[in-house]
């Protein structure tokens, strides 16, 4: 039986993607300062995608390595949004949208999103401009309704 070269190269692309994300240091950042997210969303008009995530989820693990960190390699989303990781299982202070110093942990109950991973789609002042996506239903469709909801959450904030 012969195979046919797309699916070949399409195998290929999922599995030296994550590895390769790993290498190039293209790999969601962490979110230590929502401030300075929030300033770069407002100078370039972009939405902030903020993931909450835990250390021990393997949704989290699933979700970055299949969709977010490729997104990160493809650069095609540079111009789109701003996309950052909330641990909210860490015990260090992070900066919030307003300055003040408060755990990520905090940031996730304001946004009513304890639950991991959860996407929340925000705009430069930290206010929710789509509806949040959680948990991890059909990885297959996941980056199709993550692109629906990136699309939305920009022509938002881009119809002020």
């Amino acid at each position: 039986m012969k195979i046919p070269k797309l699916a070949i190269v399409l195998l290929l692309v999922v599995i030296a993607v994550p590895g390769f994300a790993q290498q190039t240091g293209k790999v969601i950042p962490e979110a230590t300062d929502l401030r300075m997210l929030g300033d770069l969303a407002r100078k370039h008009q972009l939405p902030v995608m903020l993931m909450v995530s835990q250390q021990d989820c393997p949704y989290c693990v699933l979700l970055k390595s299949d969709i977010l960190n490729p997104m990160m390699v493809s650069g095609d989303y540079t111009d789109r949004v701003i996309m950052a990781e909330l641990r909210i299982d860490l015990g260090d202070s992070i900066i919030d949208f307003d300055g003040q110093a408060v755990s990520p942990r905090d940031v996730a109950l304001r946004y009513k999103s304890t639950f991991s991973p959860t996407l929340l789609f925000l705009d430069a002042d930290g206010n929710q401009v789509r509806k949040r996506m959680i948990g991890v239903n059909t990885i297959e469709m996941y980056g199709y309704y993550v692109d629906e909801s990136i699309d939305a959450a920009l022509k938002t904030i881009r119809n002020r």
